[in-house]
């Protein structure tokens, strides 16, 4: 990195006055009081690289909305640079390296369709991603639901997750929601 620069609030009460460069002195001591505050009360910032003459930092002071929302995708984006990594990407019709074989597409049954389960098995991660970031209890109960228990009464479900009938309907109901409008695998 060539240099960093770090834009804060004019006014930290009022956001809308815009942003500033600060000193040095000025981001230490922000660092040093974000360290002892909870999640909820820290400043907090975005960081973007630019690259012209060389790699620049740029931290921006935003909001915890807009932090949040950041994050998100930032961390979605470092995950398919992850999952990217950890695979090679080869064209049906390359040879598989033994001549008996012939092609990778000649291997692959018409009634397998690879590319749909890996799709669904990377979707699946990251809807089990989401849902631990979404709620604490979202996960476990996607977890129980998928074993096969999701057809359990509602009494059944709460008592096992020690919440009453009402809270288990409603958790249900968010948890269909929450599926339904993060788009995975087309559920209605």
């Amino acid at each position: 990195m060539n240099k960093t620069t770090v834009l804060i609030y004019k006014d930290k009460a009022v956001p809308e006055k815009g942003l500033r460069v600060a000193t040095q002195d000025e981001w230490s001591i922000i660092l040093e009081e974000n360290k002892g505050l909870p999640f909820g009360q820290k400043r907090h910032f975005i960081k973007d690289i630019i690259v012209d003459d060389g790699p620049d930092c740029i931290m921006i002071e935003v909001s915890l909305q807009d932090y949040r929302k950041w994050h998100s995708k930032d961390e979605s984006q470092r995950q398919k640079a992850a999952y990217g990594e950890n695979y090679i990407f080869v064209s049906s019709s390359s040879p598989t390296g033994n001549d008996e074989a012939g092609r990778i597409e000649d291997i692959l049954t018409s009634s397998d369709c690879v590319e749909e389960d890996v799709v669904e098995a990377v979707s699946l991660e990251k809807l089990r991603h989401d849902l631990a970031e979404w709620n604490d209890w979202a996960l476990p109960l996607f977890d129980y639901c998928m074993a096969g228990k999701s057809r359990q009464r509602e009494l059944s479900k709460a008592k096992r997750f020690g919440v009453s009938k009402e809270t288990m309907r409603r958790r249900m109901n968010l948890l269909r929601d929450f599926i339904k409008k993060s788009g995975y695998w087309g559920c209605t």
